[in-house]
């Protein structure tokens, strides 16, 4: 895709997801399946353009729910960390994402899954430094907010999943029953 300026604040990305989906000429509602920080793509969207949603998939998904679950010094750590990216790819604003979402309203009533690792970061991966500091998330902390998106979605919160954060790659099966399951129960409304 055409390089954007880094960070971003998500209504980009929503943006961005309009003109996909309307480009595609795909008929809609649309069942989304986000992963991570699409997440917080899939919360605005759903709220911008309910219409257009059938049903979500979160699959291990960031959301608005991280201001709840963490002390303002966390959260501003964890905003930070994703202010810059090592990978020199994408890097997102994520307390601004949080508070677009929660202004855009509630989240339409769809059928809904959030699906959560039931293991951990791999912490060898990331920078010592971060991990040795005491404002970064637990998996405790994420798990939190796990259960509370579920709750205000109304959805499934599956949690035995075998998997860390990469879902898809650890247990795809998990995944593609989990979509299965949201378009068979969109279609029957």
């Amino acid at each position: 895709s055409t390089p954007v300026p880094q960070p971003h604040t998500v209504d980009k990305a929503v943006d961005d997801l309009h003109a996909l989906l309307l480009a595609s000429k795909l008929p809609g509602p649309h069942v989304l399946v986000s992963h991570s920080y699409g997440g917080l793509i899939a919360a605005l969207y759903a709220r911008r353009y309910p219409e257009s949603i059938a049903g979500l998939v979160m699959v291990d998904a960031a959301s608005e729910w991280m201001e709840d679950v963490l002390s303002p010094e966390k959260l501003a750590f964890w905003d930070e960390g994703h202010r810059t990216t090592s990978e020199g790819r994408e890097a997102f604003l994520g307390i601004d994402a949080c508070g677009q979402i929660r202004a855009a309203g509630p989240a339409p009533k769809v059928p809904a899954i959030v699906l959560s690792a039931d293991k951990w970061l791999r912490l060898d991966l990331l920078p010592p430094e971060i991990v040795g500091d005491p404002k970064f998330l637990t998996f405790a902390e994420w798990l939190a907010a796990q259960d509370l998106l579920a709750s205000a979605l109304g959805g499934n919160h599956i949690t035995k999943t075998s998997s860390g954060h990469l879902m898809m790659i650890d247990s795809p099966t998990v995944v593609t029953d989990a979509i299965r399951q949201i378009v068979e129960r969109a279609r029957q409304r």
